[in-house]
């Protein structure tokens, strides 16, 4: 997936400079590229500015250009991570009047595993504070989508219980990722399927009166 900065208005906040030919934008997807390889490697307080532009065979200069510093790239991290889920989302929030819980906690948890293997970084990330400024409205952004798909599984939700379904389907899905991910491979799968069961009984409880 190539991620073109210049298209994302939050990366001007934490870019020095931002691209306007394609050919830019692609020297900045391998400058993420490397620094994802990087800290899921070593971490994010091992990896250094020097190490992502060795990786990325640029000048120390080059990688300047774009971020000004290691916060500056974290934070352009957690945009693509964001995007990714965001693209990912639409489509299962679009039809999810039409879906079953089971349906739909199948397709959330299959969504965070392919997440999680194209976004390596994401858990030496997520174990650190790195500061990135976010209007509370495209906080809540998610929650309201998928609030306005509960409600239009099951009408006879309101919107403040459909808001409240969504939060804690959010908060299942966070809590399936701290699991997940430290786990060894050969165990990943099992612990996949029992979220889905968990998540499943409990959207069934609240969209379809305990029918799955």
């Amino acid at each position: 997936m190539w991620y073109y900065v210049s298209m994302s208005s939050d990366l001007s906040i934490v870019n020095r400079r931002v691209p306007q030919q394609l050919r830019a934008s692609l020297r900045v997807n391998t400058f993420l590229d490397s620094a994802a390889e990087l800290i899921a490697e070593v971490g994010y307080e091992a990896a250094t500015m020097t190490a992502i532009a060795e990786r990325s065979n640029a000048s120390i200069g080059s990688v300047y250009q774009y971020f000004r510093d290691k916060e500056a790239v974290a934070q352009a991290l957690t945009v693509r991570s964001r995007d990714y889920i965001d693209s990912h989302l639409e489509p299962l929030i679009s039809e999810a009047a039409h879906l079953s819980a089971n349906e739909i906690a199948i397709r959330l948890i299959d969504l965070m595993v392919g997440f999680y293997a194209n976004h390596p970084e994401y858990l030496p990330l997520s174990e650190v504070r790195v500061k990135f400024p976010r209007k509370q409205e495209d906080r809540n952004g998610l929650r309201n989508r998928m609030a306005d798909a509960f409600t239009a599984n099951n009408p006879a939700l309101t919107h403040d219980e459909a808001w409240l379904t969504g939060n804690v389907a959010l908060q299942i899905v966070k809590g399936f990722g701290a699991l997940y991910i430290p786990a060894e491979p050969a165990v990943r799968t099992g612990i996949a399927a029992e979220f889905k069961s968990a998540l499943g009984a409990y959207l069934a409880t609240r969209l379809t009166g305990g029918k799955s």
